[in-house]
């Protein structure tokens, strides 16, 4: 059967206040300076690890990423089989265009992929990354003829095609046509590529030469049923606000909560909450607390910090809308939920939820970083009386999201990218 092996590209966010609490990892080791080094089940290689091995057993999964703090390869081995390595960390350049980019690596991870390719027992599949970076383009460089390479892309799809921006200067033109041209030979050596959204999947096909597949992780709907009205959640966090906003993404600027904070600053003392249910790194999470102080919304905004799955559930039951800005997105696992729980949802427009929002003409969708919109939007949830926001019916969720669906995806599109390596071959 197969060895499939999921290569994360960046280390963990250690940065983030609260990361290094040992009680959100699911295993972690302490190196020489007594730092941690974490696993951590939230992250897309465990997730689909755990529940391929659930039904496959017989498979080999391993999860691989580079961590910053080690000195060494870490290695842990969970209960249901599931190999997890933390490999030292170095940079490396990797031209892009006409420049060179500094990017992480780890050589010692090149090292055992290539001791794991020469074991013939197992055809082993290998998960990377389908964006432009060292890890991909280095281990494809290298290792393209001798096992399948399954690219994966959770963030929207037009951000694999790399066209750049419209521009009358030559030089620049020339660099962005080169990237252009690099991404698109550099996608060409996968044997199939995973994407995460719909939008765009035939032009992908085009531009790949190669099996372009839709997969996802499951909802996990079981763990989202309605349990609790409003009310009871409500009364259970003791929030007595008239109208709740819950943000349950990470405090990053990627996702512009500082803007939001902008955004809501005429409104400061009425009667609303804007919650936010997530950690980012110390510097920002303390610029944005800085700033709710200047705007005088210090009765308006709670963070929470870090919390358990099982109350996020009781803040999405407890909030009138569950909103969610960012530019780019994998497809808010946080958004799916909130529609899983009847909860209205206004996002950007970006991520699969976003797709599924605009299909059945549901929710509120905002232009990324049309901020008087925003302005506008958000005036209507803390004024009106009633909130009149179409809901997603969950069954658009679970008919393509559940467990049972996306695990049948994934297997099929490993048998896919090794039928295409053998007949590349």
């Amino acid at each position: 059967m197969y060895r499939i092996i999921n290569i994360i590209e960046f280390s963990p966010k250690y940065e983030y206040a609260g990361a290094d609490d040992y009680s959100s990892t699911i295993h972690y080791w302490l190196n020489p300076k007594g730092e941690m080094i974490g696993v951590w089940k939230e992250d897309f290689g465990h997730l689909l690890g755990f529940n391929i091995l659930k039904s496959h057993p017989e498979i080999i999964f391993e999860v691989w990423r580079p961590d910053y703090r080690a000195e060494k390869v870490y290695e842990h081995v969970f209960k249901n089989g599931l190999v997890h390595r933390s490999f030292p960390e170095t940079s490396v350049k990797i031209q892009k265009g006409f420049l060179k980019k500094s990017c992480i690596y780890s050589p010692m991870m090149e090292e055992y992929l290539e001791k794991v390719i020469s074991d013939q027992t197992r055809q082993t599949i290998v998960i990377v990354p389908a964006i432009f970076n060292a890890f991909s383009i280095r281990l494809l460089k290298k290792f393209e003829n001798k096992t399948p390479f399954l690219g994966f892309h959770l963030l929207n799809n037009n951000y694999l095609f790399k066209k750049g921006p419209s521009t009358f200067n030559p030089l620049k033109y020339l660099h962005y046509r080169l990237i252009s041209i690099q991404n698109k030979n550099y996608l060409r050596k996968f044997n199939c590529i995973s994407v995460g959204h719909f939008e765009k999947s035939d032009e992908l096909k085009k531009l790949c030469k190669c099996p372009v597949k839709f997969n996802q992780l499951g909802d996990d709907s079981e763990l989202w049923n309605v349990e609790m009205t409003k009310e009871q959640a409500r009364s259970e966090l003791n929030l007595h606000a008239k109208r709740i906003l819950l943000f349950s993404n990470r405090l990053v600027p990627e996702y512009h909560i500082d803007k939001i904070l902008n955004s809501l600053k005429k409104f400061a003392g009425a009667d609303f909450l804007c919650i936010f249910t997530s950690r980012g790194t110390a510097e920002y999470t303390d610029h944005l607390k800085k700033l709710v102080i200047q705007l005088h919304l210090e009765k308006n905004i709670l963070f929470t910090g870090y919390i358990p799955v099982k109350d996020v559930k009781t803040y999405l039951t407890a909030c009138d809308v569950f909103c969610t800005t960012p530019v780019q997105s994998a497809g808010s696992g946080a958004a799916i939920s909130a529609i899983l729980l009847e909860r209205p949802v206004i996002t950007t427009d970006s991520g699969l939820h976003a797709e599924l929002l605009k299909k059945h003409n549901c929710g509120i969708i905002l232009p990324p970083q049309d901020y008087k919109k925003w302005e506008e939007v958000f005036s209507y949830v803390i004024a009106s009386d009633e909130l009149k926001i179409n809901l997603l019916d969950g069954q658009n969720i679970t008919s393509f999201l559940s467990w049972e669906v996306c695990l049948k995806n994934w297997m099929e599109t490993f048998r896919e990218t090794i039928d295409n390596f053998n007949h590349s071959g």
